[in-house]
């Protein structure tokens, strides 16, 4: 072989190894743009919270005042629905109405889950530009004027809980403390999602999906739970903040369950079932 096959030879693998590093430093750059967005939209999402927030306490303050202002039972039926309404999920503007009616809601309980969805594609941003986790084993939180955004949102609406007129209105059986979506069950009420039934076993050198016993009994023990919590979800008074559709319903509940994984840390990995001699 000549020298000029090998420098040939040579030079192609130093330029394979170049465009190598080359797309490798593209996609680090790309990585670095897609978390420097997502840690963008999630302050967006912080100031949007925070505002409507303060907005929600400005018009508690107006509804106590027209509440306690109100001679007819009738009045005192209308001095909630604002506030009633911008605890819950996101209204359109109705028609015919130069009130705040005919104004786009935001819903508070909308405005939580764009927060706690916009943390969570943060984190995965930071996971693909290859950073390292500040506690190993725990997702990262983020932080805001020294406080972790998602941590602080179980009790972000428990000063309701101390208006006298509200609790009247609401009742005895409406919770006010650690519940955030002000929904008929608490954050913690929340049940975990039932484990699936499914375990995977080798037939003749081939996996095959099969039911176990023992998991299918826990799943229903769990599934069990999940029925009687959506029965008193949607068993609500139809005076508490609405449920929303089907989708926000799903997001939401996806929102809860980062935010408890927040304030307690995630649920425990599942214990896979022993099989073979000895088994329990």
């Amino acid at each position: 072989m000549g020298r000029g096959a090998r420098g040939s030879r040579a030079s192609s693998r130093s330029g394979s190894a170049d465009d190598t590093a080359s797309v490798q430093d593209l996609e680090q750059r790309e990585a670095e743009r897609t978390l420097a967005q997502a840690q963008a939209r999630v302050v967006s999402a912080v100031i949007e919270y925070d505002g409507y927030l303060d907005e929600i306490k400005r018009i508690t303050k107006s509804t106590i005042q027209a509440y306690r202002a109100a001679r007819l039972h009738s009045q005192r039926q209308d001095s909630f629905d604002q506030l009633t309404a911008m605890l819950g999920p996101y209204l359109p503007a109705r028609g015919g109405f130069t009130d705040w009616r005919g104004r786009d809601v935001k819903g508070m309980q909308s405005v939580t889950v764009r927060l706690v969805e916009a943390v969570v594609a943060w984190r995965k941003a930071r996971m693909a530009a290859g950073l390292k986790p500040v506690t190993e084993g725990l997702p990262d939180p983020f932080i805001w004027n020294n406080v972790n955004v998602l941590a602080r949102i179980p009790s972000a609406l428990d000063f309701l809980g101390k208006i006298e007129e509200l609790r009247h209105w609401y009742g005895t059986e409406y919770q006010f403390q650690g519940n955030p979506f002000s929904r008929a069950c608490t954050l913690e009420e929340r049940p975990v999602t039932p484990p699936s039934a499914m375990v995977t076993v080798i037939l003749d050198d081939v996996p095959v999906e099969q039911v176990n016993q023992r998991l299918l009994e826990k799943r229903l023990e769990k599934q069990a739970l999940v029925e009687v919590y959506d029965k008193k979800l949607h068993g609500a008074p139809s005076w508490w903040p609405d449920l929303g559709e089907r989708e926000h319903m799903g997001r939401l509940r996806a929102a809860e369950k980062v935010v408890l994984a927040e304030v307690y840390g995630p649920p425990p990995p599942p214990k896979s079932p022993r099989f073979g001699p000895g088994s329990p």
